[in-house]
């Protein structure tokens, strides 16, 4: 269980350092997507909705299960910026 916490604790730490929100409505917001590589699924569902970003879940079939689906890839990439609203890939098995 250690390496969830030091997954959540990156997953929040990079998210508060990343997001723009800021008062000035005249730059467009924009956050870079933070590296969602081994979440539980749920865990990054709940990171992309509270990031303003829509999900597309992508099930991959044909490899072992676990007991709990993760993320195994995604789309953009960790740290390419997504404007508010802008739907994010992840790839689950």
């Amino acid at each position: 269980m250690d390496w969830l916490f030091d997954v959540l604790t990156g997953v929040i730490s990079g998210w508060i350092g990343t997001l723009r929100r800021g008062r000035d409505t005249s730059q467009p917001w924009g956050a870079a997507v933070l590296n969602l590589h081994g979440l539980p699924e749920g865990v990054a569902r709940k990171t992309l909705s509270d990031s303003d970003l829509c999900i597309e879940l992508v099930r991959l079939a044909g490899h072992p299960a676990t007991a709990e689906e993760v993320v195994v890839d995604q789309s953009p990439a960790p740290g390419e910026r997504a404007s508010r609203r802008s739907t994010v890939t992840i790839y689950v098995r």
